[in-house]
């Protein structure tokens, strides 16, 4: 829309998301540097003098916390060496882009231009329960590979086939590690999922 600026420079470190008081912490620290950002902004960028601020994000974004142990834990590796799976749900191309938790700086490690990695569905299982299929950042990942697939678009791929994985276990009435794996691709392309 013309007119209208989206801001995504806010950086919070040093408190633990697993923990709901510095959770909450960081939400206020959040909302007050989202006020301090559109304050300089309207004082010291062109355009912005008469600037009218709209909105922020309903929650803090937390970029990494738990992750769980799946019956496949995706690794770095498996993204540079673009390794095939049988049962993959989901590409990426995104790069490991680790930002460092105690200050600002970024150590980012870019992939081939025509590099295309893969998400197994494994990542998104775990052994107990059998009945629970995992999606978005805490799938069965290292540090480093989810430092990649973090990004918007790729956890809403992992939550699409998260979502039909869980579908088609409860249609078939069997555990989502039991399903044939053609089942859910077929599913995911007439969805319009890009496989390889």
């Amino acid at each position: 829309m013309p007119g209208v600026v989206i801001v995504n420079t806010s950086r919070v470190t040093g408190l633990d998301a697993t923990d709901p008081f510095q959770l909450s912490k960081a939400e206020m620290i959040g909302r007050r540097q989202c006020g301090q950002i559109f304050a300089f902004l309207r004082r010291h960028a062109v355009g912005f003098e008469k600037a009218v601020r709209m909105d922020s994000a309903p929650k803090i974004g937390v970029r990494e916390s738990r992750h769980v142990m799946g019956l496949y834990t995706l690794t770095a590796d498996d993204l540079f060496h673009a390794r095939p799976f049988e049962d993959a749900i989901a590409l990426g191309g995104y790069p490991i882009d680790i930002h460092s938790p105690d200050g600002a700086q970024t150590d980012s490690t870019h992939f081939p231009p025509d590099s295309i990695y893969q998400i197994p569905s494994r990542s998104l299982l775990v052994a107990e329960p059998t009945n629970l299929v995992v999606v978005g950042r805490c799938i069965s990942a290292t540090h480093e590979a989810a430092a990649a697939f973090r990004v918007t678009p790729i956890a809403m791929a992992i939550g699409q086939a998260g979502g039909v994985l869980a579908a088609e276990a409860v249609l078939g009435a069997v555990a989502p590690s039991q399903l044939p794996f053609g089942q859910v691709k077929k599913r995911l392309l007439a969805q319009g999922a890009r496989l390889p």
